[in-house]
């Protein structure tokens, strides 16, 4: 009769062994895509970050050359600013619509008086 239960409980032991196994298996499959879905979810919104900073960088740029070339001429501070939006706009994955704009700008004279001379 001893071996009997031995034999049985034995088996119980193990059997239950292997489902805590199991369980906890589940659970670390569980996490894991819970931690998989929060990082893609975080991607998209650093995607989603990066090309609203992109646009705003974009839009200042225009707006900064247009007025410049209503002026007719762009300040040395305005240029240098112009050219750091440009380079952290490209930094960031811009393209090359917004380039022809600031060659525009930087082709102007730093002085409102130094066209007329």
């Amino acid at each position: 009769m001893p071996e009997w239960v031995i034999e049985y409980w034995i088996k119980y032991v193990f059997g239950l062994i292997a489902l805590g196994f199991g369980l906890l298996y589940k659970a670390i499959m569980k996490e894991r895509k819970e931690r998989k879905a929060e990082a893609a979810a975080k991607a998209k919104e650093d995607e989603a970050i990066k090309l609203g900073v992109q646009a705003l960088l974009r839009d200042r740029i225009i707006q900064a050359h247009n007025y410049c070339m209503r002026e007719g001429f762009c300040p040395i501070h305005d240029r240098d600013n112009i050219n750091n939006l440009y380079n952290r706009y490209h930094d960031l994955g811009g393209n090359g619509t917004v380039t022809h704009l600031v060659e525009c700008v930087n082709r102007l004279p730093t002085d409102e008086d130094a066209g007329a001379w």
